[in-house]
């Protein structure tokens, strides 16, 4: 935790080497943190193992620095957006983080807290955000394709632009969301539990939508 907290205030006092310093913290979230297990209800049960419903210590101190948005814009330089696949990061408490164009491929993030989370642009392929809370965050342009969103909290979030194809969304929360059509809603699995805004209820593509559920 110490070492943790010691790259990030060398990236604050030295902004020059912030790249250094998220390479070296991404790498050591990639070796600690536990590989994902099936989410979307497909796999064998009997084959999934218990994982913890919260990071450790040092994994949460490491992904709060690599979501840290003067970290990732040291000086008027932008580090390339973070890069995750298949870790299992349940629970995370990520309010704020700057997480702009990265890449967190089927990672799980059930249950975290990403309110007004910048994932502009990012791509989040297969990633379990079930029961996250994701109020006020930024997902213009994002990529969630494939996602599992149940249960998700999203009010107030931008998803203009967002692709919601093939993504899970049972009674996941919409209300006042902006940029939301019914285009993007009709690509995702269809559900009757879906909380939508109130201009998208009663909407005659989203109504054949349900219906199909």
């Amino acid at each position: 935790m110490g070492g943790i907290l010691a790259i990030e205030q060398l990236s604050v006092d030295t902004p020059e080497q912030s790249v250094n310093a998220e390479r070296v913290l991404r790498s050591f979230v990639r070796r600690a943190a536990p590989k994902t297990v099936d989410f979307m209800g497909l796999g064998d049960a009997s084959e999934q193992t218990i994982l913890p419903s919260v990071p450790s210590d040092d994994i949460q101190a490491a992904l709060a620095v690599l979501g840290n948005a003067s970290i990732r814009h040291p000086g008027n330089t932008m580090i390339p957006g973070l890069a995750l696949e298949n870790l299992h990061l349940a629970g995370a408490v990520l309010p704020q983080a700057h997480f702009r164009g990265s890449r967190i491929h089927e990672c799980d993030l059930s249950a975290a807290t990403l309110e007004k989370a910048n994932f502009f642009g990012a791509w989040l392929t297969g990633t379990n955000l079930t029961l996250a809370q994701l109020t006020g965050a930024d997902m213009t342009n994002a990529i969630l394709e494939q996602v599992n969103l149940s249960h998700c909290i999203l009010q107030h979030a931008n998803l203009s632009g967002a692709s919601l194809k093939g993504s899970r969304l049972d009674h996941a929360d919409f209300r006042n969301t902006v940029g939301l059509t019914a285009a993007q809603v009709c690509e995702a699995i269809p559900t009757r539990t879906a909380i939508l805004p109130p201009d998208l209820e009663g909407n005659a593509q989203i109504e054949a939508w349900r219906n199909v559920a």
